[in-house]
């Protein structure tokens, strides 16, 4: 799973009680709107928006009308578990600063050079799945339902040359581009959710395209949802791993103190969300935040003692800070990297004290307010993210982010960029040179504010993004947006037509060890070879959890 930021701690003691009124002003401060547009856009007096703001602070307990933006951002509409995706457009450590992009091409384009770039790059890393492109690539329309046939073409935006210096490297612009399809050889996990709206924490959704380009989705807690709303949960994909916190009686928490009558359930799933197990409760205040090899890493917050402790689940073994880091920083984990904290003068300490990244210096330049490391990629490199703002007033911005692949010590490989008025979110590491992430189009349709969230195909290589319109196919108003959640790679095979379950074995033959039994709606990973035994057309797979294995061919939909 990728690795994004962790929100602050909200103020001792604060709720989300805002009156109608103030959540307008709070919408519109996150828009970074002056009191005087305020006034304007409201319809009252420029002493009244000032009013506003002032009792918002009041209210929130915070020091700033940036700090109230912030909180706004930050714990408006997300559920907790969720959080975690969001850092790529953090600013000033709290929030998001989702604003104009531009229109995205309306027109119905072809893909093909992307989808190759893909393909290519994909067949390069062992651990993915080899699979050929189609010989005739599809065409995306703006609102599309289906892949439809059509001839190749090349996207029409290339990156402008030029831009900022990162660590000796030029960073490239990211543009907005053509859409795109999600290519085959992708699997794309995303939450529906709001635009600066309460989102629907109680929808995950699983896409991929079949080796006949048909889009196939599946949403993941479907199974969960007679037991009432899942309002937290984290994954991790690569292993097939998913925990999900449901609700089953009155209000768990999230945005305010869980009522009295509450009560909830945990459940877990090892094939990728399709079958569910009751797992151990975990406390009120208690978060999962991230998935490691060893247990999920909770936080867990007191409200009585205002106590901070972070511990593995479900073993409860205590997670321990290496000196010099504060108690109320929440861990983090990175596949190749491990488990390693944020200091409170933004380094990165490993558990062993070790820090990470310390040769990157590109973020000193203009006095950023915000930096992380978001997540990894398959060669060991980092991602890291970080804006500037120069230390400005709050209403003098522009400000910019940066996105950097980085090795261990910190050294540049490339980076990219793009101006704070034009969002785009990068997230899911798919190949050293393309990810998935979010875009805005402020020109949207679906929402009640004109502004969509498209999930988006970034090349880091060239700077294009591409949004990804068929994940939002059917789509409409202002909580239905896709907010990118993870991805794997590698054609995938789902398990269909098994009865109770598909064995998978450890070898080509009915009389190979079982190494697990996958229920229909499974994905296993394409390992491109088949063999015969026994009357039986075997496939060579990869299990959830990545141990290769072998299965009939007649109860997997290719």
């Amino acid at each position: 799973m990728t690795a994004p930021a962790r929100p602050p701690t909200p103020p001792s003691g604060i709720s989300p009680q805002l009156t109608p009124r103030q959540r307008e002003v709070l919408d519109l401060l996150a828009k970074r709107r002056t009191n005087p547009q305020i006034a304007e856009a409201l319809g009252i007096s420029l002493d009244g928006a000032k009013w506003h703001v002032s009792e918002i602070i009041g209210v929130l307990g915070v020091d700033s009308r940036e700090e109230a933006a912030d909180w706004w951002r930050e714990y408006n509409g997300l559920p907790s578990r969720l959080r975690r995706w969001a850092a790529g457009i953090f600013a000033g450590g709290a929030g998001w600063r989702w604003a104009a992009t531009g229109g995205i091409a309306a027109a119905a384009v072809a893909f093909a050079a992307v989808a190759y770039a893909i393909y290519a790059s994909l067949g390069a890393d062992e651990e993915a799945a080899s699979g050929d492109l189609p010989a005739t690539p599809t065409v995306v329309t703006e609102q599309p339902t289906a892949p439809a046939g059509g001839g190749a073409a090349t996207p029409t935006v290339t990156a402008a040359p030029g831009g900022p210096v990162v660590g000796g490297v030029a960073s490239q612009p990211l543009t907005v581009g053509d859409p795109a399809e999600l290519p085959r050889g992708i699997t794309s996990y995303y939450a529906i959710m709001g635009y600066a709206t309460e989102g629907d924490g109680n929808s995950l959704r699983r896409a991929y395209r079949d080796s006949a380009g048909q889009l196939r989705t599946r949403e993941l807690f479907a199974p969960l949802q007679q037991y009432g709303r899942v309002y937290d949960w984290t994954a991790d994909f690569d292993r097939g791993l998913v925990y999900a916190a449901v609700c089953t009686q009155g209000y768990c928490g999230n945005y305010a103190t869980p009522s009295a009558d509450a009560q909830a359930r945990v459940f877990a799933s090892t094939d990728g969300g399709v079958t569910w197990t009751d797992s151990p409760p975990v406390a009120f205040g208690s978060f999962f935040m991230d998935v490691t090899p060893h247990g999920v890493i909770v936080r867990e917050f007191n409200a009585g003692t205002q106590e901070v402790r972070h511990y593995l689940y479900p073993s409860g073994t205590e997670l321990a800070p290496p000196a010099g880091v504060s108690a109320n920083m929440t861990p983090e984990y990175i596949e190749g990297l491990g488990m390693y904290w944020k200091t409170e003068d933004a380094r990165f300490l490993l558990s062993n004290g070790e820090e990470v990244i310390a040769a990157f210096t590109g973020w000193d330049d203009g006095h950023p307010n915000y930096r992380h490391i978001l997540t990894g990629f398959r060669n060991g490199d980092l991602l890291v993210v970080w804006s500037t703002f120069a230390n400005k007033p709050y209403d003098e911005q522009p400000f910019d982010v940066f996105y950097a692949a980085v090795d261990r010590a910190g050294n540049v490989k490339r980076s990219v960029h793009y101006p704070g008025d034009a969002d785009i979110r990068l997230d899911d590491v798919l190949t050293d040179s393309f990810v998935l992430g979010n875009v805005l189009d402020r020109s949207g349709t679906r929402s009640v504010l004109g502004e969509d969230m498209e999930v988006a195909l970034i090349d880091l290589e060239t700077g294009g993004v591409h949004p990804i319109l068929e994940l939002s196919a059917g789509m409409t108003g202002g909580n239905s947006h896709p907010f990118t959640m993870g991805a794997t790679t590698g054609n995938v095979l789902e398990v269909t037509g098994a009865g109770d379950c598909l064995n998978v074995r450890d070898q080509a033959s009915a009389g190979g060890a079982v190494l697990d039994c996958y229920a229909d709606g499974v994905l296993l990973v394409d390992r491109d070879e088949q063999r015969a035994d026994g009357g039986v057309t075997w496939l060579a797979v990869r299990t959830p959890d990545g141990r290769a294995g072998w299965a009939s061919a007649e109860f997997l939909s290719q």
